[in-house]
Parts: structure tokens; C-alpha cells; sequence
């Protein structure tokens, strides 16, 4: 009786087999899909670049969404809460950023620009903050220098730039990004064709 159930039990399947097999099959399939993503990306990223307005456009919108999703729930937080200097302080807030959703929502370009502006003006904290740590002696002195003028130096270029080469340098910025990110999707979906077990 033992001997046939032990007989029984070595021709059940073995299912963490099974489940490699079937995860090697899936990501067989799954490379295609991953690399045509990736080819997607790239090609956002290069229109991005080529149409500047387009780009400024699309960044604005979004900008305005933030703004009035940010402003809806500041509004909801201040109607809800108790403490009556919360409530004041969310409300306005919430007012404020509905009315700045509203007005870039208007005219996306001017939204579009702020950002340009406010990206500026993050290149410039980045940079000095990485001056301040190359001269109080963090590792890679040269290299922290380096980067911290290079990046001081394009966030002045975005802040005291024209309208017009603001949106262009979103548009840089934004296609870049779309880019880089198709870019190491394209490598993970050839690592994925080459080795289907990852």
C-alpha cells in the first residue's frame, strides 16, 4: 500500500517546475511587448522635442489637473476639519490652487513656462547644495564642483530665459526623459529576450 502511494506521488507533476516553465513561456512572448513599449517612449520623447508648443501644451494641462486636484482636496481637508486656523489656511489654499488650475487650464503656456521656471529654479537648489557639500569635503570633491556650477549654471539659463526658449527647454527636458526611460525599457525587453527567466 505505502510502495503505490509513494509510486503515486512521483509521477504527480512537479509544480514549481511547471511554474518556471510557464514564467519563462510568458516572458518569451512578453519581450515583444516590452521592447515596442520602449520603441514607443523613445519616439514620444523625439516628438516631444520636435514640437515644443505641442509639448508646452500637454504640460500645462497637466499642471492645471494638478492644480485642481491639489486645490478640490485642500477644499475638502478645510471644509472637514475641526481647528478653525486649519480650516482657514486649507480653504485658501484650496481657492488659490483651484484658481490657478483654472487660469493655466485658460492658457497652458503660461503654465508650461512656470514650470520651465520652476525646473530652473530646482537646477539652482540642486547646484548650490551640491557646491556646499563639495567644499565642506563630501567624497568626489571635483566631480561635486563640478556638476553643482554646471547645474547652477542651466537653472539661471532656464530662469532668465525668454517665454519661448522656456518652452523649448521643456521640451528638451520632458523628451529627454521619455527618451531615457524608452531607452532602459528597450534594454530590459532585450535582457528579457535573451534570458526569459528574469
Amino acid at each position: 500500500m505505502c510502495q503505490s502511494r509513494f509510486a503515486q506521488l512521483q509521477r504527480l507533476p512537479d509544480k514549481g517546475k511547471e511554474g518556471t516553465a510557464l514564467t519563462q513561456d510568458r516572458n518569451e512572448r512578453a519581450w515583444t511587448w516590452v521592447v515596442a513599449l520602449g520603441l514607443a517612449m523613445i519616439v514620444v520623447g523625439l516628438l516631444a522635442v520636435l514640437n515644443p508648443v505641442a509639448t508646452g501644451i500637454v504640460s500645462g494641462l497637466f499642471l492645471s489637473f494638478i492644480f485642481l486636484l491639489g486645490g478640490g482636496i485642500a477644499l475638502l481637508v478645510g471644509f472637514t476639519d475641526n481647528g478653525l486656523s486649519h480650516r482657514l489656511v486649507d480653504i485658501i489654499f484650496g481657492l488659490l490652487s483651484i484658481a490657478a488650475g483654472v487660469l493655466t487650464a485658460i492658457n497652458p503656456l503660461i503654465g508650461a513656462v512656470t514650470l520651465a521656471w520652476i525646473a530652473g529654479a530646482m537646477f539652482v537648489v540642486s547646484g548650490v547644495m551640491e557646491v556646499v557639500s563639495a567644499i565642506r569635503g563630501g567624497g568626489h570633491r571635483g566631480l561635486l564642483l563640478f556638476l553643482g556650477i554646471v547645474d547652477v549654471l542651466i537653472g539661471l539659463y532656464f530662469l532668465f530665459s525668454s517665454p519661448e526658449l522656456a518652452l523649448v527647454l521643456l521640451a528638451i527636458l520632458v523628451g529627454a526623459g521619455f527618451a531615457f526611460r524608452g531607452i532602459s525599457i528597450l534594454m530590459f525587453g532585450w535582457m528579457l529576450r535573451k534570458n526569459p527567466s528574469i
